[in-house]
């Protein structure tokens, strides 16, 4: 229902101006109710209370506002007016009582359900409620009722970029920008405006294209040059993707200049921006880029940032040429005793790529039987033990060797490492540091003492020296992980997403940052999400039983059919009882005979190889009594 107005737009201007002047910092706020009640009634316009119940939200008077049209006079008055209704959605949503927001919501939509700005604010709502598939919905449903209400779009826009659906975020940005906003004056319209140029270059940061981003953020800066969020996130970028401190630190003195109270307080979602995420990403980001140009060099492309690459076909003829030769020279060498050790040293590695590490043990044990200094192959050797979980074992074979490599830092992170696995945390610590100390840049070595750390609840002391592993390695997968699990046990769920993300994107079958992602995805409400995670870390390991918990779980809390349930723990049961080694004899001897077609060592050496595996294998599934 809408409410006949009498009053010009000049008229109502003059009103909206006069409440925009009163001094919302007085104690005594009754006068300044008593007057807008006043005003409000005497006039009775739906487009007078919209104005005024905006100059109030912008001044951060959202309780004023939410007294006045829950006052009984303001109730009367307006109770059968869809904008009414659809105000107390939007204030009760800033007000971050989403179930309250959502019913006014819907009881303005009864009333019309043309109101495409009801719709946003039930989006809203909704989205903050974890249900974002009914968020994207009513985002559709208001933008098909009002296709040039652009908060809409950049609300959708930004629900897309949260759920990891960036090139439909992308899309409807786009899609915006191509709009005629005929019912925004030209302020508010270049304000909005802005908003999307932004909300756009984050899409692209997270698909990788800092360049675009950096082009959009410059043109939402260009219409808002007072917004301290877009000079923080143009500052953000030039200084973690392109290490550009000189343009860094003129946006970063610019933000520091804008009064905060001059800010415009739209209607629209902004993301929650942290002061310390410059710091926190500044590797992570780093990392990205290195492979972003690893993958120009491969593709044979010029690159836009660092060092131009001259020349790649000829490159790329000569590596080729290059492992011909180093090929040639493998297959015609003599077999003697030190080529024999190399080559089994450099299978046990390929080995343990794919995670066979009790083959691989074998090969490793067999060089240090013919060569007992060989420090490669002892680290090697001892690594395997720990996969294995054999930890007594690794720390015999630790102790034994720091007898001989004395103060050996590789040795001494790994008995760091052993420890943490054996729970004696203390130990652990103490020789985590002795190895840092030894030798700064140990990236492992901080890891673990994160790690344990973690183990004590001190999670903000843990994500330091996850951090500082980062800062060492940014291409090591596994504190990524970890600051995720300590961000998820502080119910820090945004920020865990984004660091298990990384974790995956750095180590794609990294199958426990997966099964993270999956609890994370479950307790945001994102559950379908969580399904997927679970789904691929099952795929990556099939024998883990905590993962098929975890999914079986969820299900049940979807009531899923009965069947499909009992499918799924009837698979769990199979996949988790550990096979017997002679079923898997064959399969593994293929598996291995491809990875020695496709290795750089002779003929002979390769059919030693394959009479060795086929050995060992019969030997594990047909045990001799002794």
């Amino acid at each position: 229902m809408e409410i006949e107005s009498e009053l010009s737009q000049e008229e109502r201007e003059n009103i909206v101006s006069r409440v925009g002047q009163l001094d919302f910092f007085d104690k005594n706020m009754k006068h300044i109710i008593i007057q807008i009640k006043r005003i409000l009634t005497r006039h009775q316009d739906q487009i007078l209370l919209e104005e005024i119940s905006n100059i109030l939200l912008e001044k951060q008077q959202q309780k004023l506002i939410e007294q006045i049209l829950q006052s009984k006079e303001i109730k009367d008055i307006y109770k059968k007016c869809d904008t009414f209704h659809s105000l107390l959605g939007k204030i009760y949503w800033k007000l971050e009582n989403f179930e309250k927001g959502l019913k006014f919501c819907n009881a303005a939509i009864l009333l019309n359900k043309n109101n495409a700005k009801a719709y946003n604010y039930k989006a809203n709502c909704l989205s903050d409620l974890g249900k974002k598939k009914q968020a994207v919905s009513n985002y559709l449903k208001g933008k098909k009722i009002d296709p040039c209400y652009i908060d809409i779009y950049i609300n959708l826009g930004a629900l897309y970029n949260e759920t990891d659906k960036q090139e439909k975020a992308e899309e409807i940005y786009q899609e915006a920008l191509k709009l005629n906003f005929v019912e925004l004056n030209i302020q508010d319209y270049q304000l909005k405006l802005a908003c999307v140029y932004n909300n756009l270059a984050n899409v692209y940061l997270e698909l990788l294209k800092p360049e675009k981003a950096i082009e959009f953020y410059q043109k939402s800066c260009t219409i808002n040059p007072n917004d301290s969020l877009i000079l923080n996130n143009l500052a953000n970028t030039y200084e973690l993707y392109f290490q550009n401190k000189t343009e860094s630190i003129n946006f970063y003195k610019q933000q520091g200049n804008i009064d905060q109270k001059d800010k415009s307080n739209l209607e629209t979602k902004q993301p929650k921006q942290k002061k310390e995420e410059k710091y926190n990403n500044k590797q992570i980001i780093k990392f990205k880029l290195q492979l972003m140009d690893n993958e120009d060099e491969e593709s044979g492309k010029k690159v836009s940032h660092g060092e131009k690459h001259e020349n790649s076909e000829n490159s790329v003829k000569q590596e080729k040429l290059e492992k011909q030769e180093n090929q040639e020279k493998l297959e015609n060498c003599p077999k003697n005793e030190k080529e024999d050790i190399q080559k089994s040293l450099e299978f046990g590695k390929q080995l343990m790529s794919i995670k066979e590490y009790e083959i691989a043990e074998f090969y490793f044990e067999k060089v240090i039987y013919k060569e007992h200094n060989n420090l490669e192959a002892i680290l090697q050797n001892i690594t395997c033990l720990i996969e294995l979980k054999m930890y007594q074992k690794a720390l015999k074979q630790i102790d034994e060797n720091l007898l001989i490599f004395k103060d050996n830092v590789d040795l001494l992170t790994l008995k760091g490492k052993t420890l943490f696995f054996c729970q004696k945390i203390d130990q652990s610590i103490e020789f985590c540091q002795k190895a840092i100390e030894l030798k700064f840049r140990n990236q492992i070595a901080y890891n673990y003492w994160g790690n344990c750390l973690k183990e004590k609840k001190q999670y903000d002391l843990a994500i330091e020296k996850y951090k500082k592993s980062i800062e060492l390695d940014p291409n090591y997968s596994f504190p990524y992980n970890n600051i995720g699990v300590c961000f998820y046990m502080q119910e820090r769920f945004y920020e865990a997403k984004k660091y298990l993300k990384m974790a995956i994107y750095l180590q794609p079958d990294y199958e426990i940052a997966y099964n993270n992602l999956g609890n994370v995805y479950d307790l945001l409400g994102m559950k379908e999400e969580a399904i997927e995670q679970y789904k691929i870390a099952v795929k990556l390991n099939p024998i883990q039983g905590v993962i098929y918990e975890n999914w079986i779980q969820l299900l049940r809390e979807l009531k899923t059919d009965p069947q499909k349930l009992e499918k799924l723990r009837n698979l769990k049961k199979f996949m988790t009882e550990l096979p017997s080694v002679k079923s898997q004899t064959m399969k593994k001897v293929r598996n291995y005979l491809y990875l020695i077609r496709n290795s750089q060592v002779s003929k002979m050496f390769r059919k030693d190889v394959v009479y060795e595996i086929v050995t060992f294998l019969y030997q594990k599934s047909n045990p001799v009594q002794q």
